[in-house]
C-alpha cells in the first residue's frame, strides 16, 4: 500500500513538472491629481509661556509671555481642517511630557470670498475629528498648544511643532 502511495505521488508530481503552465506578469501604472483647495501662508511661530505654578507650558495668552502661533488659509473648495498633537521638535529642557498631557487647538476666523461676510469660527482640537471649512473662503488660523506636567516643569528651552492640515 505504501509503494502504491509513493508511486502515485511521484506520477502526479511529474505531471506538475511536465505539465505546468507559465505565468506571466506585467506592470500596469495609474497616476491622478488630488486636487489643492486650500493654500497656507504668512506662518507666525506662537511663544510659551508657563503658568503661575510651573506645571504648564502654554501658547495662550492668558499665560505670561504666551502668544499663539498664527497662519492665513485660502480654500477654492470645501476642506476638512484637523490638527496634530504638538510634537516635541528641540530645545534642552529636560522634563518630559507624556502625550496624553499634549494639546492642541485652533480657531479659524474665515471671510466668504462670495458674500465677503464673516463665516462663523471653526474650532478644532488635537486627537478629535476635524472640521468642515466651506470653498471659497479665506482668513487666519489662531493655533494654542499646552504641555502639562504633574511637577513643576525643569527651567530650559521647550520647542513643539504642531501640524494644521486641510484634506479635500
Amino acid at each position: 500500500m505504501i509503494r502504491y502511495l509513493l508511486l502515485s505521488f511521484a506520477f502526479m508530481l511529474i505531471h506538475c513538472t511536465i505539465f505546468t503552465k507559465s505565468v506571466n506578469a506585467d506592470e500596469g501604472s495609474a497616476a491622478g491629481d488630488v486636487p489643492v483647495n486650500c493654500t497656507f501662508s504668512n506662518s507666525v511661530d506662537g511663544q510659551l509661556g508657563i503658568n503661575q505654578d510651573g506645571t504648564v507650558l502654554s501658547s495662550s495668552s492668558s499665560v505670561d509671555d504666551g502668544a499663539p502661533a498664527s497662519l492665513e488659509i485660502d480654500c477654492s473648495a470645501d476642506a476638512t481642517l484637523t490638527i496634530s498633537e504638538p510634537v516635541r521638535s528641540g530645545g534642552n529642557g529636560a522634563t518630559t511630557f507624556l502625550s496624553d498631557n499634549l494639546s492642541a487647538r485652533a480657531t479659524a476666523t474665515l471671510v466668504s470670498m462670495d458674500t465677503e461676510e464673516s463665516l462663523p469660527d471653526i474650532n478644532i482640537e488635537s486627537g478629535k475629528p476635524g472640521s468642515n471649512i466651506p470653498g471659497n473662503s479665506l482668513g487666519t488660523i489662531k493655533i494654542n498648544m499646552e504641555a502639562r506636567h504633574s511637577e513643576k516643569i525643569l527651567p530650559g528651552k521647550y520647542s513643539f511643532t504642531v501640524t494644521i492640515t486641510a484634506t479635500p
